[in-house]
Formats: structure tokens, C-alpha cells, sequence
């Protein structure tokens, strides 16, 4: 199964227009697109078994899919083939593993309609914010993220992969002869070697930055565009969804890819959040294959204002990323992970991991080139003390070889073993 051309550009072009419509027009289309998939999601079985006294039975609007049950990852697990659409060749989808970076591996199916329009996702958001076709993207990943092939056969938008399990300073070596106009993706990853890149006087310089897989922090934003000397520019996305929203390149809003799908934002009893933050449930718009409908993808995120460069997409205010990246304090506050997350410019540190065994206690593991000295083991305890408000926590350290996931190559650099209560988030 491979990506279809003039699928890709009618549907790249149509995403282009779409963005600047407004509000009203994109909920038009987004009512469109549910009429559409409402005969699929009928002849699938886990939607289809649904009780009959279901919003299900009753539905006429997108505002009715509140009145849906919201979907879990592990609901897909227990019976992966109840979401799969039975119409469909199986031969003839498309699988997609997710990374398994968070210990639960699902594998997803894509039709030929999802493939062109996930790809045409990507180029929009890398567009938009400045890619051009001559340019070289060097892409630091766990897998191959190729052009589409059409356009790689052009020599048009050249992509050159490297493995993110390679030796940092092997790959520093690749790009500074392959000199690339953009690199990308995990933050984690860049942040890692734009320390190395600077521990060698900065030779590399690019134009551009594109990250997205993780949460891209204040911390490792500045930190890369120092090193490199160029803009960073964030994507949220899921292997499930592909490019959910991109950061606008006039104004750094984070924009919702809305005629692709549906994003709600909850408290914990399911109910819309209209301020504060919230769990993100996502509806896929664009997927006949394996159509996810309020699929609760883990993350916390909330609403912003609408943007001022004049694209009709609403706006996301904040994604913080997996529940397990929330601090709880002794006293019972909770503190999001980029308050913690500050560590890039203390010397002697090339990658860390801030863990929060207790309440009380953190771990600092970190990679470097011998054990941390006192002055910076002492700026490390300073600053997880001020994420913590003054608290009294304590701080211990380890030195690893390697902290990247396993299957996925990436660095959870804040993450808590603390069960999470209920108290409110500390400001």
C-alpha cells in the first residue's frame, strides 16, 4: 500500500484553503465528515454492539458526541478486531504501530483515504511553517519518515533519516556533512545533541527546527535554538491521528487540524472544559479503516484564545503531556512536568531524567561524561526545590549510559511513580 499522488495534492491543497476558513464554515465541514463516516461506524462491531438506547441510535450533530462513551486505549487491546472496518480488505490497510513508548503497544490500520491525508497533514504544518522544497530535512527517529514517494523521485523535499540509537557524536559527524536546512523531531533527542553540538563550539547551524512526539518545553526550546541558532516550531500528533495540531508560525499558537478531527477537552467526569485544563479525546474524521470516536489519548491540554493571524482553527493553550508527568508535592498540589523540566545548561549533563519516587523524593539519573561536581549537583537540588514551591523534598543522583526508550528511542525526562490524588494543580 503505498500513497497515491493526486490524492495527496487534492488533499494537500484542500487542507491549505481550510485553514483560513472560519469557525463556522470548519464546523460545517466537520458535519459533513461524521455524516459520512456514521454508515461505517455502524458496520463496526464494537460501535455497532452499542445498547440501542445509545446516543448512538440517536445521533444528528457532532454536539451529540458528548453523549458518547469515551474510548480507552485498553478497550482496543482487549479486542483490537471490534474496531477494524469489516467492509474493508484487511489485505489492502495499512498497519501502524505505535512506539510503545509509554509501556502499551497497539498496532492501527489505515485505509489509502487516511495514508494520502496523514501525509498531506505533515506537509501542511512543515509548510506552514517554512519548509521549502529544495531543502534538506535530516529527521532524528526511531523509524524512517520518507517524503511521499512521487515527490522523493523529484529530488523535491529531500529527507535523510538518522536513528536515534546511534552514538550522538556519530550522528553529529552525519550532519555536519550532510549541513540540512531543518532537523527534527523529538525534542529530547535534539536537546541531547545541541549539548554535544555545543560542547564542540557549535559548528552546526540550521535554519530550522521541527519537533513533535513529546512535549517541546521552555527549557529545551531555547536550549536548541541557541545551540543551533535557529527557530524551533512544535507539532502535537499521535501515530493514531497523525499531525493534530502545529504551532503557528506568526504568533506560536497551537492549532487544532479541526476538518481532520474533532478534539474535546474534559474533566474527569467526561464533561466539556471550557477554561482550566482537562484529558484530550480525540474523534477521527478522516479513517474508514479503524475510525476512533472520543478516544481518550492520555494526554491533559486546554483551550486558548483564537489566534490573530487569521486561520478559522481553534487553538490549543497548553498540552502537558501524559498523566504520569505530573508532580504531586508533599502537600498534595500538583505541578505540571515543564516546570521541572531546566536542567539543559548545567555542565556536565548531556541527557537527564527527573524521577519522582515519593512524594518527597526525586532521583536525578543523568548521562554525562563523568559524575556531576558539587556546584552542579547543588544547581540541580536549586532547581527541582523551586519547581517543588519550596517544598521539602530531597534529590538524589545516578549516573546511566543511556536513558532513550527502548522501542522508541525517546527520553521521558520528567515522570512520577507517585499515585495522583485529587488536590489541585499548584500555580
Amino acid at each position: 500500500m503505498r500513497p497515491r499522488i493526486i490524492p495527496f495534492l487534492i488533499q494537500f491543497a484542500q487542507l491549505k484553503r481550510q485553514q483560513w476558513l472560519d469557525a463556522d464554515k470548519i464546523a460545517a465541514i466537520q458535519r459533513e465528515r461524521i455524516k459520512e463516516l456514521w454508515s461505517v461506524l455502524a458496520a463496526i462491531p464494537h460501535y455497532r454492539d452499542l445498547p440501542k438506547s445509545s446516543a448512538f441510535s440517536r445521533f444528528n450533530d457532532v454536539s451529540d458526541l458528548s453523549e458518547f462513551p469515551i474510548l480507552h486505549k485498553e478497550e482496543i487491546q482487549r479486542n483490537p478486531a471490534s474496531f477494524i472496518n469489516p467492509k474493508l480488505d484487511a489485505s489492502g490497510l495499512m498497519k501502524m504501530p505505535t512506539s510503545g513508548s509509554t509501556g502499551t503497544p497497539l498496532e492501527f490500520f489505515l485505509d489509502n483515504d487516511a495514508l494520502d491525508h496523514r501525509i498531506a497533514l505533515k506537509y501542511l504544518a512543515e509548510t506552514e511553517f517554512g519548509l521549502k522544497p529544495q531543502d534538506v530535512f535530516a529527521e532524528l527517529s526511531h523509524k524512517k519518515h520518507m517524503p511521499h514517494p512521487i515527490l522523493a523521485a523529484t529530488g523535491l523535499f529531500r529527507r535523510v533519516p538518522l536513528s536515534v540509537f546511534d552514538p550522538e557524536s556519530e550522528n553529529l559527524r552525519k550532519l555536519l556533512r550532510i549541513k540540512p536546512d531543518v532537523i527534527g523531531w523529538y525534542p529530547s533527542c535534539l536537546a541531547v545533541l545541541a549539548g554535544l553540538n555545543n560542547s564542540e563550539g557549535n559548528p552546526l547551524h540550521v535554519r530550522q527546527a521541527f519537533c513533535g512526539s513529546e512535549t517541546l518545553s521552555t527549557g529545551a526550546r531555547r536550549h536548541i535554538e541557541s545551540s543551533f541558532s535557529c527557530r524551533v516550531m512544535s507539532q502535537y500528533g499521535a501515530t493514531e491521528f497523525s499531525t493534530i495540531a502545529w504551532e503557528c508560525p506568526e504568533e506560536n499558537s497551537m492549532h487544532v487540524n479541526s476538518t481532520s478531527c474533532i478534539i474535546e477537552i474534559v474533566d474527569g467526569k467526561g464533561k466539556p472544559v471550557q477554561s482550566g485544563t482537562g484529558d484530550i479525546l480525540i474523534t477521527s474524521l478522516h479513517n474508514r479503516a479503524m475510525p476512533l470516536l472520543r478516544y481518550s489519548i492520555g494526554d491533559r491540554g486546554s483551550w486558548g484564545k483564537s489566534c490573530p493571524c487569521g486561520r478559522g482553527l481553534p487553538v490549543l493553550k497548553t498540552i502537558e503531556g501524559r498523566a504520569n508527568d505530573v508532580i504531586t508535592l508533599p502537600s498534595g498540589k500538583r505541578r505540571n512536568s515543564v516546570a521541572f523540566d531546566i536542567f539543559y545548561d548545567i555542565p556536565g549533563i548531556l541527557a537527564y531524567q527527573l524521577v519522582q519516587q515519593a512524594e518527597d523524593l526525586f532521583v536525578f539519573r543523568y548521562c554525562g561524561n563523568g559524575d556531576l561536581g558539587s556546584e552542579p549537583a547543588k544547581e540541580v537540588k536549586r532547581r527541582v526545590g523551586r519547581g517543588c514551591l519550596g517544598e521539602p523534598v530531597r534529590v538524589e543522583f545516578e549516573r546511566v549510559s543511556s536513558l532513550r526508550h527502548p522501542t522508541s528511542g525517546k527520553i521521558s525526562t520528567v515522570v512520577s511513580n507517585v499515585r495522583k490524588g485529587a488536590a489541585a494543580c499548584g500555580r
